[in-house]
């Protein structure tokens, strides 16, 4: 689910009409009535895997829609198989948006059209010591998170994590506005390296 989540939060906001499958029998049941462009297939389904639902839809259904390999094991890309399926066709978790991004674009033949590069966000303050003693960060599973999601480019995933922990009234209202500011502005350089300098700073503590 996570991965279907990030999928449609990544193509929607581009234009893109995404359906959702969360088995190989509700793809084979769906994607003939939507009739998309691209069907991204995890090989990881319960009941029916990823191949059998390609070889399905490939020699049954004599469907040539294009077809992406979403898979967590980079062998996976070796395997030989009857599909057409090529280890280009595959994209390795976690998800790289650019990665992700080029591949559509290669398969569908699109010229992506670039939004004007926005402002730089503005370097964190530099705190007074009163405000160094109160800027909490969250635990270190939670900056790990915010690693992982920053390393796929899931920007969206970023803003709701720190939603979340607004919304839990903690003491890191600090760092939040900090993670939001350069979220807002998409530094997914500076948010990690800001997230990196944190999780250091905890290791030396």
């Amino acid at each position: 689910p996570v991965d279907r989540e990030l999928l449609i939060n990544i193509l929607e906001p581009l234009g893109f009409d995404v359906k959702e499958a969360a088995s190989g029998a509700e793809c084979l049941q769906l994607y003939p009535q939507f009739q998309p462009e691209i069907i991204f297939m995890d090989l990881a389904m319960p009941e029916m895997d990823g191949w059998e639902t390609i070889h399905l839809i490939r020699n049954i259904h004599r469907s040539n829609v294009l077809i992406g390999i979403i898979s967590a094991n980079a062998f996976d890309r070796n395997l030989e198989n009857s599909s057409g399926i090529s280890d280009k066709d595959f994209i390795i978790k976690p998800v790289n948006l650019l990665e992700l991004i080029n591949w559509i674009g290669e398969r569908l033949n699109l010229e992506w059209i670039e939004a004007e590069p926005q402002a730089k966000a503005p370097e964190p303050k530099k705190l007074s010591a009163l405000e160094n003693q109160h800027y909490q960060v969250p635990p270190r599973d939670v900056l790990n998170q915010l690693l992982d999601m920053i390393d796929m480019g899931y920007v969206v995933g970023v803003r709701k994590l720190i939603s979340e922990l607004e919304e839990q009234e903690t003491d890191y209202q600090l760092f939040i506005n900090d993670i939001r500011r350069m979220s807002d502005h998409f530094e997914l350089e500076s948010m990690k390296q800001f997230i990196e300098d944190k999780l250091k700073a905890l290791t030396d503590v």
